[in-house]
């Protein structure tokens, strides 16, 4: 389903970042999106004037601006060693990089 959602924001020509709260679990979602066939960008090797989508952990996306943000991977496991309150100030992290659409995911 995040393979469709990014492909249809691409084919809107937008800036597109997914961002996760951990960086192993942009790596899993880095490599699932290649299978599928979606080049993307990670955080360890970012180009910020290409229009491939970025794909970063919650940290590394403070201070841009993106047309639209994905959040897969919102499962309390990837949550465990955060407070209530710092997972909050993680999404509105996340969430306030969109300019204009947001989609969260979960199981």
């Amino acid at each position: 389903m995040l393979a469709s959602m990014l492909r249809t924001r691409l084919l809107r020509s937008e800036r597109v970042g997914v961002l996760v709260p951990k960086k192993i679990v942009m790596k899993e979602v880095a490599a699932a999106l290649r299978k599928q066939g979606i080049d993307v960008e990670t955080s360890d090797r970012m180009d910020f004037t290409s229009d491939l989508p970025k794909v970063m952990p919650y940290h590394s996306a403070k201070g841009i601006t993106l047309d639209s943000v994905l959040l897969p991977a919102l499962v309390t496991p990837n949550f465990h060693r955060y407070t209530p309150e710092r997972i909050e100030r993680l999404l509105f992290v996340a969430i306030t990089r969109a300019q204009s659409w947001v989609y969260l995911s979960t199981l």
